[in-house]
């Protein structure tokens, strides 16, 4: 017989202030046209984010201007915000809604494990984008390795097998480490556990370190392309060194969109581990807060799509052409022909 809980009735032990009393059940009663009506916000970003990224994957699958060996990370990155809008967001809105009429199963919030795997490959794979990027504009005349057919292999796999390993050992640690909590039932590490090194253990490599790195990397971008400039202004251009100032502008464009999707997810996923970090139990005790930080949160992944079009003439084309229907059908592989971006 499975083990089951009945998570809208869990009395709310454990919480402190003026909704020290209140159940899963009575937090949902009150709130309740809050909560039908971030379902179905919720459900409509995510069925846009999962749309709009589709045509993105298609149009540098077929777009000649795309099909370079560079995009292939972006075209991983879109994969991975499509398994976040297609998976985690709906059965993360859904379940909430599930369990205030039902029982789930008793360990039902070991899926978080799952969510951390995408949501940390996300994060470890922009790392990776920027330093491709990084390589790309400073060193140039070493991009080759980083951009060889090894080179793009062996960066996928460390964007997966990071998050894997780090959000896997969460089973060594202590099996079950996630919970339902207060106040409508999303699942987090459990208040009462007696680990506590490893949520801050986890936060760290999972997030913060990436995000540190990322930010790393386009400030060295930025002071590179600056230094150069100042260098460069007063010396005629021949023939060589036009195409080779074109060759790096276009590969500053793409990290120009790149680190704009970054500050744009950055942005929107700092709210939620920001607001739980300073005011403790922060959701409970004020719950409308709990939607707004949500809707933030669903914005973050569905607007790099729209910062690749408006950013991008080449992505914008190409999106532009899926939608007509008009893209040129040819074989989708990443050759190493042509300009390499």
């Amino acid at each position: 017989m499975v083990s089951s809980w009945n998570s809208s009735v869990m009395p709310a032990t454990n919480v402190t202030g003026k909704n020290a009393t209140l159940s899963q059940a009575d937090f949902f009663a009150m709130y309740y046209t809050n909560f039908i009506l971030s379902m179905a916000i919720g459900s409509l970003i995510c069925l846009f984010t999962f749309v709009s990224n589709l045509i993105c994957l298609i149009a540098i699958c077929v777009n000649p201007k795309l099909k370079k060996r560079g995009n292939v990370l972006v075209a991983n990155l879109v994969v991975v915000t499509m398994l976040i809008s297609a998976t985690v967001q709906p059965l993360s809105i859904a379940s909430n809604l599930y369990r205030q009429y039902h029982d789930l199963p008793r360990h039902f919030c070991d899926w978080a494990i799952y969510f951390y795997i995408l949501t940390h490959a996300f994060v470890w794979h922009e790392c990776f984008l920027a330093l491709n990027r990084f390589v790309a504009i400073v060193f140039p005349y070493r991009f080759n390795i980083i951009s060889s057919p090894k080179g793009i292999v062996i960066t996928l796999i460390l964007g997966y097998a990071i998050p894997i390993c780090l959000d896997l050992s969460a089973l060594i640690v202590k099996p079950h480490l996630y919970v339902s909590a207060l106040p409508f039932g999303s699942c987090r590490f459990d208040p009462n556990g007696t680990n506590t090194w490893f949520p801050a253990f986890h936060s760290v490599i999972g997030v913060y370190a990436p995000i540190c790195l990322i930010g790393a990397f386009y400030f060295a971008i930025y002071a590179a392309v600056l230094l150069r400039k100042f260098r460069l202004r007063n010396l005629p251009l021949n023939v060589r060194s036009a195409r080779v100032a074109a060759l790096q502008s276009k590969r500053m464009r793409l990290a120009r969109m790149l680190f704009v999707t970054f500050v744009w997810n950055f942005i929107t996923f700092l709210p939620s581990p920001l607001v739980t970090a300073l005011v403790r139990d922060a959701f409970t005790n004020h719950p409308p807060l709990f939607f707004g930080v949500r809707y933030i949160a669903l914005l973050g992944v569905a607007g790099n799509t729209i910062i690749y079009g408006f950013l991008n003439p080449d992505y914008r084309q190409g999106m532009l052409a899926v939608l007509r229907c008009t893209p040129r059908r040819v074989t989708p592989s990443f050759s190493s022909g042509g300009v390499e971006t």
